[in-house]
């Protein structure tokens, strides 16, 4: 995986979900929350915690971090609003870009964590992407297409697996194996 994506995802995903969590706790800590408000934030919790793990499974588990890396940034790309359902999810940073009755926007941030869910919230149409997410989970879908051009091709190398040697060509349709020679 590309050094640069990788460092970025660690740090969207694991600092992010971190952030979220100070976040979120001191809400809880601090407020007085209705019963369904909590049921909302302990769900996030659980998508923010998904988050960190999908950055330590880059570390321990690339193929494993790559998939779940994809799902979270998944989550973060559409964002919603309407009458009747409001969403948006950020981990990290975001650069949306979006609309509402009232014409075209844009906003950022970075090392900043958010989420928004509201049942008949009555709120105004707005639909937009979160672009940093969106660029995130092209550039990990053409990861996975690489590796699995890599093992589709014979030339899979185990490097980042512990206890296994690099090992570039390691099948026969390769074209790097010698005759079968009889004992």
């Amino acid at each position: 995986m590309n050094k640069w994506l990788r460092a970025s995802l660690l740090l969207l995903q694991i600092g992010g979900g971190a952030i979220a969590f100070v976040i979120i706790g001191r809400v809880l800590w601090e407020t007085n929350q209705t019963q369904e408000t909590v049921m909302y934030n302990a769900a996030f919790l659980v998508v923010f915690a998904f988050g960190i793990l999908a950055g330590v499974a880059l570390i321990t588990r690339p193929g494993l971090g790559l998939v779940m890396s994809l799902i979270f940034q998944g989550i973060q790309i559409p964002l919603f609003a309407s009458p009747v359902v409001s969403y948006k999810m950020f981990s990290g940073g975001f650069f949306n870009v979006y609309w509402r009755r009232n014409g075209w926007g844009a906003d950022f941030a970075f090392l900043a964590s958010r989420f928004d869910f509201y049942l008949n919230g009555g709120e105004s149409l707005f639909l937009g992407v979160n672009i940093l997410a969106l660029v995130l989970f092209v550039l990990l879908i053409r990861e996975m297409w690489w590796h699995v051009a890599e093992l589709r091709d014979g030339r899979f190398k185990f490097a980042d697996m512990p206890g296994r040697p690099a090992m570039a060509h390691d099948s026969p349709s390769a074209g790097n194996h010698e005759p079968w020679r009889g004992v």
